[in-house]
């Protein structure tokens, strides 16, 4: 086995492996190829992180872009079992992530409505609860008043 990549390829590099991804990507194969670690880690010894930097690369993102698109087929042609399947179309079909993630945004957006009709509904049943104490308290007080008075005037006729 190889020792790992330290640096980034050239362009002409890139190039190259971008085709050999590409390649390896479509290739019918009774292997199970359904990430890209599987090329770009056990294949051809680069690591995460220069990885990450050479899928941002002019000379490379289209034939990972394309080679992301092939994986994606293999989800879902029924190659890889469902319920994995599912958890990787995020990664591999971008589309799927984008409507994901529009979906869940528009979805916290109604909750976030929901919560603040709610909230302004506590809010207005709050305020009849304290209205209702409030005109107790003005009631009772008016009472002790009307028997202070009573007694005031009972005990002046004695």
């Amino acid at each position: 086995m190889a020792r790992p990549r330290t640096i980034t390829p050239s362009p002409e590099e890139l190039i190259e492996l971008g085709k050999d991804l590409l390649a390896w990507a479509t290739e019918e194969t009774p292997e199970l190829r359904c990430r890209f670690c599987q090329w770009y880690s056990l294949k051809k010894d680069i690591l995460d992180d220069e990885w990450e930097l050479m899928i941002r690369k002019t000379e490379f993102i289209g034939y990972y872009e394309k080679a992301r698109v092939a994986l994606a087929q293999r989800y879902i042609d029924g190659s890889v079992k469902e319920g994995i399947s599912h958890r990787f179309m995020r990664i591999y079909a971008p589309e799927v992530k984008r409507e994901e993630d529009e979906t869940s945004a528009y979805n916290a957006s109604l909750k976030a409505k929901e919560d603040k009709k709610a909230s302004e509904i506590e809010i207005g049943h709050l305020e009849a609860v304290l209205d209702v104490v409030k005109a107790a308290q003005a009631s009772y007080s008016e009472s002790a008043r009307n028997i202070e008075d009573k007694r005031r005037r009972k005990e002046s006729m004695s």
